[in-house]
């Protein structure tokens, strides 16, 4: 009894070390058994790797877009418009310019010129005169 169990256990380490695909051959002559690997036929073998050269189902990674101050949205079909924005808060209020192009060279253009006119002018201000004769 013991022995057929340590001839289990034996048989059992041999099948999980071996493929997944491991098939038990009939006992030998000599009374022990042996595992085998099935062989992929040439056929087989040249349409795994196709299949796996193909990769049909894989999503395509879109390129994160990054450039400071300006979004991109989608238009149409592979079509973006680039908005600039530029925001700052003075005297405790939020103050911002936008500006929406459709050309990313005209966008980074304009956000270029007008962060310099910032550094020189400061932030330009829209006064709104309330009209208290209502």
């Amino acid at each position: 009894m013991k022995r057929m169990e340590k001839s289990t256990q034996e048989m059992l380490s041999k099948m999980t070390l071996a493929n997944s695909r491991a098939t038990i051959m009939p006992p030998t002559p000599q009374g022990s058994e042996t595992l085998r690997v099935p062989q992929k036929s040439s056929l087989q073998a040249s349409a795994t790797k196709k299949a796996a050269s193909a990769k049909p189902s894989e999503p395509v990674k879109e390129e994160v877009f990054s450039e400071p101050n300006i979004n991109r949205r989608p238009v149409g079909d592979e079509k973006f418009s680039y908005t600039v924005q530029i925001r700052r808060r003075i005297d405790g209020k939020q103050h911002s310019l936008s500006k929406t192009f459709t050309r990313l060279p005209a966008a980074k253009s304009w956000r270029n010129n007008r962060l310099l006119e910032i550094e020189e002018r400061g932030f330009p201000l829209h006064v709104v005169a309330k009209n208290n004769n209502c």
